[in-house]
């Protein structure tokens, strides 16, 4: 777990806050996904046990590695902050 939280952590710091709140607003979610995407490519955790370091369930993971890795990757803030870490 110590993997996530550090993971967890860079993504926080980018963002300039705690990305595990219970906000909707778009830009925490999409730092949420980032956090995702490092996760999954990175470690070879469980959506369930990502999912839990930002206080959701794998079925959320799941929905982002669907739906929004894409999109999140095709805008340059964040895919440089996702080439910045690998």
């Amino acid at each position: 777990m110590e993997e996530l939280q550090r993971i967890k952590n860079y993504v926080d710091q980018c963002a300039g806050y705690d990305i595990s709140t219970k906000s909707r607003k778009a830009d925490t979610v999409l730092y949420r996904t980032l956090y995702y995407k490092l996760a999954l490519d990175n470690t070879n955790k469980t959506l369930s046990n990502i999912g839990e370091i930002v206080n959701r369930d794998h079925a959320t993971v799941l929905h982002a590695r669907n739906k929004l890795f894409e999109y999140l990757m095709s805008i340059p803030d964040y895919a440089k902050l996702y080439d910045i870490y690998k």
